[in-house]
């Protein structure tokens, strides 16, 4: 049992150090995406009010204002929660600092990725068999939008690590009180994260009772209890009146006029953006269907109709099934936005990723003939649903042949190709369902009304991530000294480009009033709101481009 426990253990750590080095080269390569220097704005706050301890003191620190200040969070100009600056803040102190200031804060979202691989692919394993975690893994590093993610300074991706710990703990045999409060414990840090997580609390609540799962009474104790006390403990914006902040925080939520207006692009229209009419709900589902590869989408699904198709119903393999739905589904409904392709419902495509080692599982014992044996469910203390369960009804079967290994040897072949012929501009992926990038940028005709009446289908890109150092350099060499730029959309990273070195100091940032030039990054969904901004990147010849798959990403024109 102990070398049992000490080979978990290995192979967890394995997999997060083989992952923390993938991404500690890979992350690097993308540029300062749009939101990353608002959460570096908060961690300068943060770490100026952790100075101001000996400074002012601690009974000046605690003050409704110097709270506000420090943990500068849930707020018309800052939305976002607390968990990512924390993390962040403490890598950046650990070591993140000797690295690129680029790269710097990012170490924290890296390591919590890192950390959630090495606990999916014991959790596929003990349920599976250790090829298809194996294909898992594969799968959700080969996710072209998931590994974007996760090598940013981005909150989606800690919604999804959360997501899978706290639900790994709901399998787990040992339905203690100190496994219910460490799963509290982490539901609290995950309310933390985003209010898109507080949503798989109901989940698992359903989970509990279609299942009759009545042996995680703990879980749900701990969870009224120790839950709130743990997201209140990390939200000290809120110390002064945690009632009236979480309030507060929902209400600017339900009534923000600008969030809920962020453009989404698809099929060649504009929705969500004021004035234009909410996305369609088929926007969801079909968005899901085209950026995601083709080969992760067969296994999910053939993974999941196999679950539905047995007698008895895996635990685990539910969860993931309603990890992959939850989310979407909500966003699904008129009223929820859905912006910015696949991000707000990223978490989805973590158990998508698991479901397809299911898939994997399934197809290695129908088709590759894998010598197997089944685990005796009377006796495996991994399953907690034993007693109703016979060997034969057993999912978990471990297939060990040299066409197991070929295949995940293929899968994993499969993916790094999709993967490396569009990095660093992942979150331009689309899969051959619609012929890539290429394919997705390809024009249909719209209503004759429109001043552009022929558009793409599809979004482009977003966040500025394809202006990496390299681009950024080639760019400026187009820049004659002293140029006038304007950007659009805009980019809120211009003072941290500037300190870094990577924007040159002679290039003054304007309005389009005393611009000489016009930089146009292509998200088409406020491109195609500007005139003639959208005629020039549409159509005209530039002064400079950065083009992937023959697809127009940036364009320098000039302007006056």
């Amino acid at each position: 049992m102990v070398d049992k426990v000490q080979q978990i253990v290995s192979s967890k750590i394995a997999v997060s150090a083989v992952v923390l080095v993938l991404l500690g080269i890979t992350a690097r390569d993308y540029g300062l995406t749009i939101d990353e220097p608002i959460y570096i704005d908060c961690n300068e706050r943060l770490v100026e009010w952790l100075q101001d301890f000996h400074r002012i003191g601690i009974a000046a620190n605690l003050t409704p204002e110097r709270l506000a200040e420090g943990w500068y969070y849930g707020r018309p100009e800052c939305k976002s929660l607390s968990f990512v600056s924390v993390i962040s803040t403490a890598a950046f102190f650990l070591g993140g600092q000797l690295d690129s200031p680029l790269v710097a804060f990012r170490w924290g979202n890296l390591f919590f990725f890192a950390l959630t691989c090495g606990f999916l692919f014991e959790w596929v394993s003990r349920v599976h068999s250790k090829p298809a975690a194996l294909v898992a893994l594969i799968a959700l590093l080969g996710t072209p939008r998931i590994f974007a993610n996760a090598n940013l300074l981005s909150i989606d991706p800690l919604v999804g690590c959360f997501w899978i710990l706290c639900a790994r703990l709901l399998t787990t045999p040992n339905q203690g009180w100190s496994r219910a409060i460490l799963f509290a414990v982490l539901c609290g840090i995950g309310m933390t994260t985003k209010p898109t997580f507080w949503f798989a609390l109901p989940g698992w609540f359903l989970f509990a009772v279609l299942f009759r799962r009545w042996d995680l009474w703990r879980f749900a104790v701990a969870g009224v209890i120790v839950a709130p006390v743990t997201f209140f403990l990390f939200s000290p914006m809120w110390w002064n009146d945690p009632v009236a902040g979480i309030v507060g925080y929902v209400d600017m939520l339900r009534n923000d006029p600008v969030g809920w207006k962020i453009d989404a692009y698809y099929l060649g229209d504009i929705y969500q953006a004021e004035g234009f009419p909410p996305l369609p709900w088929h926007g969801i589902p079909v968005t899901l269907l085209i950026t995601t590869p083709v080969w992760i989408t067969l296994l999910a699904g053939i993974g999941s109709l196999r679950w539905l198709r047995s007698r008895s119903k895996d635990h685990s393999v539910a969860l993931w099934i309603l990890g992959a739905i939850t989310l979407p589904a909500i966003c699904m409904f008129p009223s929820t936005p859905a912006h910015d392709g696949v991000r707000l419902y990223l978490t989805s495509l973590f158990f998508v990723a698991m479901l397809a080692g299911t898939g994997f599982e399934y197809l290695s014992q129908r088709w590759l003939k894998a010598k197997s044996s089944a685990i005796d469910a009377s006796t495996d203390p991994q399953i907690p649903d034993a007693a109703r369960r016979t060997p034969a009804d057993c999912l978990p079967l471990k297939p060990k042949n040299w066409r197991s290994i070929v295949a995940v040897t293929a899968t994993g072949v499969v993916a790094l190709a999709s993967t490396r012929l569009i990095h660093p501009l992942e979150l331009s992926f689309y899969n051959s369902l619609v012929g890539g990038l290429n394919g997705a940028a390809k024009s249909v005709e719209q209503d004759r009304s429109l001043p552009i009446q022929v558009r793409p289908r599809f979004e482009i890109t977003f966040w500025w991530d394809a202006l990496h150092p390299p681009v950024l350099q080639e760019l400026q060499q187009h820049l004659p000294s002293g140029s006038r730029l304007w950007l659009f959309p805009e980019h809120s990273g211009i003072a941290e480009l500037r300190l870094w070195k990577l924007l040159r100091d002679d290039i003054e940032i304007v309005g389009p009033e005393s611009a000489e030039f016009v930089l146009i990054y292509g998200r088409l969904g406020r491109v195609l709101q500007a005139q003639p901004l959208d005629d020039m990147f549409l159509r005209r010849e530039p002064v400079w481009e950065y083009r992937h798959d023959d697809t127009r990403i940036l364009a320098l024109f000039r302007w006056q």
